[in-house]
């Protein structure tokens, strides 16, 4: 006995070691804990995040309780196998407590509704729909919406659930039916502005958005996918969304399937300012009058443009006047690049994607450009995807140099698969020179890189410059 209270003496005269970070006034440590966490999303299970701060001391924990911030991002899921070993009850309640902790500030909740078809299931949408007021971003997976929209709805029969921070939905892959179902629930959405949704195709001709109660006039940002298909996808219902979202400014459209042919109205979409597509009908049945950016990436499974050439310029003439930056996937004789160009009298940005693998392509549409004396007069920025470099080269570097000194260009980056270097003779000589006269115009103040897959190999006597921060080639992984 007395040996333990003479140990217990000794220990007590041992001071504490205080850590610099425990000096930290509360202010500091909870700027320092949301820096640590802030991309985290919280699980339900209560293992990590503000939990893990709040059992190191109780100080870390008042500070962690009292700071909504840190409670702002959750994830709510719950594998089938914690249910059965876990105490769920407890999880429910954990969760419910960290929600309380969020005080009135916003939230990101993603969603796997799965996990609302178990005994708690009610607990939670019940905790959910309390905290409904206080979302700004949602997200919303799992196989089960129907079922989950259902449960909802018996909740909300009364008084529905009104969303007044939201701002963002994401609906992961759905039947049309859920998809109805669950639009449903966020008709009292009144700043929503972005919504991304992917319907499955099957029953893509039983989605019906203009009977659904759904805020579609006040989206800005439109994200629609649809998926599976084997055979043709009626255009109908996509058009019935676009017709609704009256206010929309910026449009992706993803969709991985062969579209119908038959022909459609043109609808015009008076304020979209940018647009993300996937497939040429797209293009050719819409007019945007103030376009500023278009992305158009192909997917090789769809009939090129080819076949309807002018259609496709037809969509410029309409459509182009206003664009500043396009991007597009440049695929066999799909267009003229000087007429094209004669659409685009205020583009500043343009990104060509060539996908094959031979130089074909890229020496045809440089070799019409260097034919003529086109030129886009306020293009600053030139990007090039190709699968090669040095087959082309002298053609390219000699647009490239008209252009510095004609249009303003003041930006060149070369993407390619392969940089294709002769070491002895006519070839080598050939891209010696055309690496020079690239140095020369860097030299002269261009701001050009070529930047080439990981792993090709280049000779160096090429690549010498003479002074390190003025590098032409880099690899990329």
């Amino acid at each position: 006995m007395e040996e333990s209270l003479i140990l217990n003496t000794q220990l007590q005269a041992i001071p504490e070691p205080n850590s610099p970070i425990h000096s930290l006034p509360p202010e500091i440590l909870s700027k320092i804990f949301l820096l640590t966490f802030k991309n985290d999303l919280y699980s339900i299970l209560a293992t990590g995040g503000p939990w893990l701060l709040g059992r190191v001391c109780c100080q870390w924990r008042d500070i962690t309780w009292c700071y909504p911030a840190l409670w702002s991002s959750f994830k709510v899921d719950l594998p089938e196998r914690q249910w059965r070993t876990e105490r769920p009850g407890i999880e429910v309640w954990m969760f419910q407590e960290a929600l309380h902790w969020t005080r009135q500030s916003g939230l990101y909740m993603d969603i796997d509704v799965s996990i609302l078809c178990h005994d708690h299931a009610n607990a939670i949408t019940q905790t959910l729909l309390q905290h409904a007021p206080q979302w700004e971003n949602i997200r919303l997976s799992g196989h089960m919406v129907d079922l989950w929209a259902c449960r909802w709805s018996r909740f909300t029969d009364s008084s529905p659930a009104h969303f007044p921070l939201l701002k963002s939905l994401h609906l992961d892959a759905h039947f049309p039916k859920s998809l109805h179902a669950t639009l449903s629930l966020f008709n009292h959405a009144p700043i929503l502005r972005h919504l991304r949704f992917i319907v499955l195709a099957p029953l893509l001709l039983q989605f019906h958005p203009d009977k659904m109660p759904f805020p579609w006039s006040h989206l800005t940002h439109l994200h629609l996918s649809v998926f599976e298909s084997d055979g043709v996808t009626p255009w109908g219902p996509i058009i019935k969304v676009l017709h609704l979202c009256t206010n929309l400014e910026e449009l992706t459209e993803q969709s991985a399937l062969c579209l119908e042919q038959d022909p459609i109205s043109p609808l015009t979409l008076q304020k979209l300012c940018s647009l993300t597509v996937k497939s040429f009908r797209l293009l050719q049945c819409l007019v945007y009058p103030i376009l500023e950016y278009l992305l158009f990436t192909m997917p090789p499974e769809e009939p090129g443009p080819s076949g309807s050439l002018p259609l496709f310029h037809q969509f410029f003439e309409c459509s182009g006047s206003q664009l500043q930056t396009l991007d597009i996937c440049i695929m066999g004789d799909s267009m003229d690049p000087v007429q094209l160009f004669s659409y685009l009298p205020r583009l500043h940005k343009l990104h060509l994607f060539f996908p094959d693998d031979n130089d074909k392509d890229p020496s045809r549409f440089f070799k019409c450009l260097g034919d003529t004396s086109a030129v886009l007069p306020s293009l600053s920025d030139l990007g090039l995807h190709v699968g090669k470099i040095f087959t082309w080269d002298e053609l390219l570097v000699r647009i490239i140099a008209k252009w510095w000194r004609d249009s303003g260009l003041s930006q060149v980056c070369i993407q390619c698969d392969e940089a294709c270097v002769g070491v002895n003779g006519d070839q080598a000589a050939q891209n010696l020179m055309c690496f020079n006269r690239l140095k020369l115009l860097k030299a002269e103040g261009l701001d050009i890189s070529i930047l080439v897959k990981g792993g090709t190999k280049i000779w160096y006597d090429l690549l010498e410059d003479g002074a390190h921060n003025n590098v032409l080639y880099s690899t990329v992984h």
